[in-house]
């Protein structure tokens, strides 16, 4: 991991040439527009591009494998705890369903293994013990937002329940309790209780779009125009907040994710760099060019921690980072 450095800290300069070695591999394969957050498993990773292509990429290997199909187009992704399945959010017609639904992919035969219809899907998650999967959407076009509880099994419907807002992503609590999920009309990061429907808003900025739990299960982090977002699991109002250091740009957070210790956040940003968050000292210590201009990007940390796979905005490419060396 990354550790904070003093004001002479030097950022080794990353190589136009082994990033084009790395974005001309991908040329066939990586997002043609704003992809959803990368989902890994130990050793590959998925990139939806909202088209039915999903682009395969070898962790260990920084290499493309060979690209897979879904009989519809997909936006945003998230694997089942083992890794052997992954859930798709598309917003196409399926059959139950003229506003689209889930599509399940299994891993390990590489099929689509069923589809479950879910009105407008914007983002899905998977609990952590494996038993269910929690869809974020609206009920109908220009309806409002709500939370569909599934059996991960079954793929019935265990619950909904309607928000205060138009949702965006979600992640689940490690206790299998609580589903945060940011929001917009009104902005906010709501911490929703799976089983009996209660919930809690938090205001975390400016139009937040993006939400991690930490691995440890105490706090989760909210992404917004305005920084990062510190919020307890279990309390009432929020901890902490960090603005991103950045320079002839707005402090505009696109994704993160949250190192296996805890220790270190990694944040996309839009003036195109990838930030190093200390959590603990709640600073932004270091950072790597990623972009350029007004990049918008997602990401997703290898399980180990060592690699950070970074799609980026409108210039088809995908980046793997060492969160080590912070080299790409």
């Amino acid at each position: 991991m990354v550790r904070p450095q003093g004001s002479g800290l030097r950022f080794r300069a990353v190589l136009a040439l082994v990033l084009l070695a790395v974005y001309f591999q991908f040329s066939e394969t990586v997002p043609t527009a704003q992809p959803a957050s990368p989902q890994i498993v130990p050793d590959i990773a998925l990139v939806t591009n909202t088209t039915p292509q999903v682009t395969r990429i070898s962790v260990p290997a920084a290499a493309p494998l060979p690209n897979f199909s879904v009989p519809r187009s997909v936006d945003t992704v998230a694997f089942a705890p083992d890794g052997r399945y992954a859930y798709f959010t598309s917003t196409e017609s399926m059959p139950g369903s003229p506003f689209g639904g889930i599509v399940v992919w299994d891993a390990t035969t590489s099929t689509v293994t069923g589809n479950i219809p879910i009105a407008l899907p914007a983002a899905v998650g998977a609990s952590p013990n494996g038993q269910f999967i929690v869809a974020a959407g609206r009920t109908f076009p220009g309806g409002p937002g709500e939370l569909t509880m599934l059996d991960a099994g079954s793929f019935a419907t265990l619950r909904t329940i309607q928000l205060t807002g138009i949702p965006t992503p979600v992640a689940v609590s490690l206790d299998n309790v609580r589903a945060f999920v940011t929001t917009s009309s009104p902005d906010a990061l709501l911490r929703v209780d799976l089983f009996d429907g209660s919930m809690t808003s938090f205001d975390v900025g400016s139009n937040p779009h993006a939400v991690a739990v930490g691995p440890e299960g105490l706090f989760v982090y909210a992404a917004s125009d305005t920084g990062i977002s510190i919020v307890p699991v279990s309390a009432s109002s929020v901890y902490g907040q960090i603005p991103l250091a950045v320079e002839n740009a707005t402090p505009e957070a696109g994704d993160i994710a949250v190192s296996p210790d805890g220790r270190f956040g990694y944040v996309t940003a839009r003036d195109g760099y990838l930030h190093v968050l200390d959590l603990q000292q709640q600073a932004d210590v270091n950072r790597v060019q990623i972009g350029s201009g007004t990049s918008q990007t997602s990401l997703a940390l290898s399980h180990d921690g060592d690699k950070a796979i970074v799609t980026i905005y409108n210039q088809s490419r995908v980046a793997v980072v060492s969160t080590d060396s912070l080299t790409v």
